[in-house]
């Protein structure tokens, strides 16, 4: 799916939240190690300054072109000491500091969770204060999240996501394996962040199996109502009732018996601490709620050219080519979310962007269900002076710096309902100019997202 899509007609079209945006929560720890994982086997010699940082500030420039609401989360202090057998430092990542400076300046919400950020996330969007949820990892849903979106690996279109929704998942056949409970025991047999072996000899497919099974319910249910001690006692009962199914597969999901696998069972399967870190992890709801400040998180807000050209110059190196840069990278989305702002809050700005004039239209959507967009020449001489005075050297000429003379428009791909609704006598005259200029009428839009509703007033 495209994300631009989404944020369109999920957001911008039906006024979600009242601001016409999306609000995508981030889990930043798969960020962190995708921008490290690129250097693993190779050396920073020719990468250029701050390299897993650069990698970072385009993710964040792709997600600011999506016109949505962002909010990056952090891990926080009561985060799980081990994870994947590994000791989890309680310190900050070392990008932490860095990295949400620059989310700041593109006017993005940063918030540090109580917890893992992969279970505040899933807390976070239970309760609608985000509508989906970025990440690279499964284990979320465990957690209860709803809606999840990734990337789609090997991508050229970066436009192109993937979406998974509890309601979609659980409407399969196998529907009880993405439940809560199935995904718990999936977790629990197949290996998860808490436990990485899991039920050795349990293969991904077996755990599927027994995941869907008559198994799940009931372990979930015990865990999230009995104390560890009641608990303890449940897991003997149920661990034999695990020997029982493997051995005779009395569900008739496994597809064969599993004899030699039931004998190996261990006698202390499954570890209770583990089973309480997913179903009881640390998150607001355990500090009393949703966060006060994600009151804040609908306020639609714009990049900060100024402070995004010191960071770039200070450290990427960028100055003499930062201008070209932001046109190509950063100022798309800025003036894309300007735009929706102006459309939302119909008042006037008077820094607003002047639309010149359309140069063509394109279909850069390929879902049947997409609108084209309209490659619009727009001016906002503010931007270029906020970049060049943040950077410029007052003993130095600022022509000095490469772009600044020759700019005068930017040509920026806007969909086309946001330009109709910000200036729809200019794509009318871009139409009647090209009456030849056509697109097949768009097919139904089918939602991905939950329902909006005023999540806000009940916090």
């Amino acid at each position: 799916m495209s994300l631009i899509e989404i944020a369109v007609r999920e957001g911008f079209e039906i006024r979600r939240h009242g601001t016409g945006q999306i609000v995508i929560g981030v889990d930043v720890s798969p960020l962190f190690y995708a921008s490290q994982a690129v250097f693993n086997n190779r050396s920073h010699a020719n990468a250029g300054q701050n390299p897993e940082l650069r990698a970072l500030f385009f993710r964040l420039t792709w997600l600011s072109r999506s016109g949505a609401i962002v909010v990056l989360v952090f891990d926080g202090p009561g985060r799980p000491g081990e994870k994947r057998n590994r000791h989890v430092r309680t310190i900050p990542h070392w990008l932490t500091r860095l990295f949400k400076e620059l989310a700041l300046a593109f006017g993005f919400y940063c918030h540090t969770a109580p917890g893992e950020a992969e279970a505040e996330l899933a807390y976070l969007n239970s309760v609608q204060a985000v509508d989906i949820v970025y990440t690279a990892d499964s284990d979320i849903f465990v957690f209860g999240a709803t809606q999840i979106m990734r990337s789609v690996p090997d991508s050229q279109n970066h436009d192109n996501v993937e979406i998974y929704t509890a309601d979609m998942l659980s409407r399969q056949s196998d529907g009880a394996l993405y439940s809560p409970a199935g995904f718990l025991l999936y977790a629990i047999l197949n290996g998860g962040d808490y436990d990485p072996a899991g039920f050795p000899g349990c293969g991904s497919v077996l755990a599927s199996a027994l995941a869907s099974g008559p198994l799940a319910a009931p372990l979930f249910s015990a865990v999230l109502s009995r104390t560890r001690d009641d608990l303890l006692v449940f897991l003997k009962e149920w661990r034999a009732d695990l020997q029982d199914e493997l051995a005779n597969n009395r569900s008739g999901k496994l597809g064969r018996k599993y004899p030699a696998l039931a004998a190996r069972l261990p006698e202390n399967f499954p570890d209770p601490d583990v089973l309480r870190l997913y179903c009881f992890p640390v998150t607001s709801r355990s500090n009393g709620g949703v966060p006060a400040s994600a009151s804040t998180w609908l306020l639609p807000r714009v990049p900060d050219t100024a402070r995004l050209a010191s960071l770039c110059e200070r450290h990427f190196g960028w100055r003499q080519n930062l201008v070209p840069r932001f046109i190509s990278n950063v100022w798309d989305g800025h003036l894309i979310r300007h735009l929706m702002k102006l459309a939302i809050l119909n008042s006037a700005d008077p820094n607003a962007p002047v639309i010149r004039s359309i140069s063509r239209a394109s279909k850069k959507i390929t879902s049947p269900s997409a609108f084209p967009s309209y490659r619009v020449n727009i001016s906002m001489p503010s931007l270029v002076s906020d970049a060049v005075s943040a950077i410029s050297d007052p003993d130095d000429n600022s022509n000095q710096i490469r772009g600044v003379s020759t700019l005068t428009t930017m040509a920026v791909w806007v969909p086309e309902p946001i330009m109709r609704a910000v200036a729809n006598a200019v794509v009318a005259k871009y139409e009647s100019s090209h009456p030849n200029v056509t697109f097949p009428v768009p097919s139904n839009y089918f939602p991905v997202l939950e329902e909006d509703f005023e999540v806000m007033a009940s916090f």
